[in-house]
C-alpha cells in the first residue's frame, strides 16, 4: 500500500503518458535536493554532537545525567509542532517567506530534533576512551590540539561514524517538520 497508492496517484494525475518523463526528472531533482539537505543536515548534526559529547564525556555524573536530561528533551517535540513553529514565525514576521520556503527552516528543524542521537552516541565513544591514552600524550608533550586531533578523535572515530550514519537515516526521514 505504501508503494501502489502513492504511484496510482501519481498516474492519476499525470493526464497523459506522454507527461511520465517529465514527472521522472522532477521526481530525481527533488530526490538529489533531498539527499543534499539531509547530508548537510547530518554535517551539522556530527559537529553538535561532537561538541555537546565533549561537554558530557568530560562532566561529573550529576551534570551529566542533567544534561543528558536536557539533551534528550527535544525527541518529545513532535516534527509537525516544529513545522508549525517556523509557520508561526514567518506570520509574526521574525522569518522571511523566502527564507521559510528554502531549506533552512528544515535542516533547523533536523538539527533541534536529533541533534539528541549523535551526541549521546559521541559521548559514549569520548566516555570509552582510556583517559591514560591521552594523558600519556599529554606527558609527552604532545599540544592539546594534536591530542585532540591525533589521539582523542582517532580513537572515537567509530563511534563518530556510526553516529553520523544513524544521523543521516534520521535526515532522510525526516517528513514530518516539513
Amino acid at each position: 500500500a505504501a508503494v501502489v497508492v502513492p504511484l496510482g496517484m501519481l498516474f492519476s494525475t499525470l493526464g497523459s503518458p506522454s507527461a511520465v518523463p517529465e514527472a521522472v526528472r522532477i521526481a530525481g531533482r527533488e530526490a538529489i535536493h533531498s539527499l543534499i539537505v539531509s547530508t548537510f543536515g547530518m554535517a551539522l548534526l556530527v559537529a553538535a554532537g561532537l561538541i555537546v559529547g565533549w561537554a558530557l564525556s568530560r562532566s561529573g555524573p550529576l551534570l551529566r545525567s542533567l544534561g543528558e536530561f536536557a539533551v534528550i528533551l527535544p525527541l518529545v517535540i513532535p516534527g509537525a509542532a516544529v513545522g508549525l513553529g517556523i509557520v508561526f514565525m514567518e506570520a509574526q514576521g521574525w522569518v522571511s517567506r523566502s527564507v521559510s520556503q528554502s531549506s533552512i527552516p528544515l535542516v533547523y528543524a533536523m538539527l533541534c530534533r536529533f541533534v539528541t542521537i549523535p551526541a549521546l552516541m559521541i559521548a559514549a565513544s569520548l566516555s570509552a576512551i582510556r583517559p591514560r591514552m591521552v594523558d600519556a600524550a599529554a606527558v609527552s608533550g604532545v599540544h592539546p590540539m594534536k591530542r585532540l586531533f591525533g589521539v582523542t578523535l582517532p580513537l572515537a572515530f567509530p563511534g563518530i561514524v556510526a553516529a553520523a550514519v544513524i544521523a543521516l537515516v534520521f535526515c532522510l526521514g525526516e517528513l514530518s517538520a516539513s
